[in-house]
């Protein structure tokens, strides 16, 4: 087995800033052309029209390409959310699909943190994110 030697320093694609908001959020379908992604082994990956309500999250960090967020329900990796995120008070939230890359369980029961990674193909909604984060570094 071979062993990668690892010099402590992160290796992300885009820069993250701090993000405490509140940011909506339903489980949705997958788009089409992103079956393969959705494991068999979790049914609640084809949510019921019961599940179409949005919940809240609380986010704690954001990029380009996702976010850092806790969640009150368990989410499983491979799950493709719609997020509606207000970014500015003076702006309607930005609305686009992600999907969940990690789940890690919080201290407390129903707490979860997840990461997810930006899906969407709108390119504005996309826009409006880079922006936001490249602002905080001005």
């Amino acid at each position: 087995m071979k062993h990668h030697e690892h010099d402590g320093k992160e290796r992300r694609r885009y820069l993250r800033i701090p993000f405490w908001a509140d940011i909506h959020f339903q489980v949705t379908p997958p788009p089409s052309g992103h079956m393969d992604l959705v494991s068999i082994e979790y049914p609640q990956h084809r949510p019921m029209p019961e599940d179409s309500l949005f919940s809240i999250a609380r986010g704690r960090n954001i990029s380009a390409g996702g976010l850092l967020l806790d969640v009150p329900q368990e989410l499983k990796p491979g799950m493709f959310l719609t997020l509606d995120i207000t970014m500015s008070l003076d702006a309607p939230p930005v609305n686009i699909q992600a999907v969940v890359m990690r789940v890690k369980q919080g201290e407390k029961p129903n707490e979860y943190q997840i990461a997810v990674n930006f899906t969407s193909s709108n390119d504005e909604e996309m826009r409006k994110i880079a922006d936001f984060v490249e602002r905080y570094y001005l």
